[in-house]
């Protein structure tokens, strides 16, 4: 059996509001925003994409703001899209729950 999930905490990278929520094809809210992950005994930090769908989603974009301390639950997910002629390849988090508390 394979194993794909993962939990990582940060600070929210990207500005969050509700113009950042949209809607798919078939009427799910989704939401695309990044996460700073600071690296172990360094002052740098890892930048991680991350999306969330449907309640997920409007829950982000409705209580978390850039800045915030969260802690994520999601899977590692992959994808390629095409530009210029150039096949290029993204990973992502899908986000499965938020924890937010104390971000008031």
């Amino acid at each position: 059996m394979d194993i794909n999930t993962l939990t990582i905490g940060g600070n929210v990278s990207t500005l969050i509001d509700q113009d950042c929520l949209h809607k798919t094809k078939d009427g799910r809210f989704v939401i695309n925003f990044s996460i700073a992950s600071q690296k172990e005994n360094s002052n740098e930090a890892d930048y991680i994409r991350c999306t969330a769908f449907g309640r997920t989603a409007e829950v982000i974009a409705t209580y978390v703001k850039q800045g915030s301390h969260v802690i994520i639950e999601g899977r590692l997910c992959s994808d390629t899209y095409e530009k210029d002629g150039h096949t290029n390849y993204t990973m992502y988090i899908l986000v499965k729950k938020i924890d937010f508390r104390g971000n008031n």
